[in-house]
């Protein structure tokens, strides 16, 4: 097959689960099949892993930025794409990340949407942006589900979302104390008590298990989250009881 130009593939995820596509290298093998399919050379690749597609800050995608700042030898065509989200979730995103590509002398390539409409006068441009506007849906539809998993979770009082407190893992959704975790947690709800100050607390306690000390600031974000260590589980402001075995006593060392 004749070969129709060099291309540079461009890979983004946005978190390790992520939520609205596939990983890195699902995405990679993807565009490589099409490069391979379709008569385009590979030249390089570019991954931008655990950046969000709702961010459009260019200085937060270093490989994007990369990619249209460094100067391509031998000089690039295409920047192929698994599908157009990987560029931006919303039309404005989208379309200056686009136009970042394009002035550089590169064309946009989507394997799942297909050629760059918008080089084919008005209608292909309203093609384009009904693709992208599509994209925007899918992502408020999967925030609306993962809410709505979330809240169903919490109303069940196991975790909902985000890290583990420090005193606790997390087993099929539901915390288990972790023992020697736990024993810091009492240690610095009993320091409180007596009156000790946010860095005299972290200064007594053990170093963590990197090896560095704990800040005020994590001691603070404790000593706020009391009532998850008395047996509640919150989201946004609203607490019922958790299915998880308490580290504190309602009430203890107040």
């Amino acid at each position: 097959m004749q070969s129709k130009g060099n291309a540079v593939i461009y890979l983004r995820v946005g978190t390790a689960k992520q939520l609205d596509g596939c990983g890195l290298q699902a995405q990679e093998e993807m565009c490589r099949e099409y490069a391979k399919k379709n008569g385009y050379k590979v030249i390089k690749v570019y991954s931008d892993n655990g950046k969000s597609g709702l961010n459009d800050e260019i200085k937060d995608r270093p490989a994007f930025f990369e990619m249209i700042n460094c100067e391509q030898n031998p000089p690039v065509d295409v920047v192929l794409v698994c599908e157009l989200s990987r560029i931006g979730h919303t039309p404005e995103i989208f379309y200056s990340f686009k136009s970042m590509i394009n002035k550089q002398g590169m064309t946009l390539l989507s394997v799942k949407e297909g050629e760059d409409t918008s080089q084919y006068g008005t209608m292909g441009k309203i093609i384009e942006s009904l693709l992208v506007a599509m994209n925007e849906l899918e992502v408020e539809k999967l925030k609306a589900r993962t809410s709505h998993g979330r809240a169903a979770r919490h109303k069940e009082g196991k975790k909902s979302c985000g890290a583990n407190p420090l005193g606790y893992k997390s087993v099929k959704g539901v915390y288990e104390i972790v023992p020697d975790e736990a024993e810091i947690v009492r240690t610095i709800f009993k320091l409180k008590k007596q009156g000790l100050s946010l860095r005299a607390i972290a200064a007594a306690l053990p170093l963590t298990k990197k090896g560095k000390p704990y800040s005020y600031g994590t001691v603070n974000d404790i000593i706020k989250n009391r009532r998850t260590y008395e047996g509640e589980l919150g989201l946004n402001d609203v607490w019922v009881k958790g299915e998880h075995e308490a580290i504190l006593k309602k009430g203890e060392y107040k």
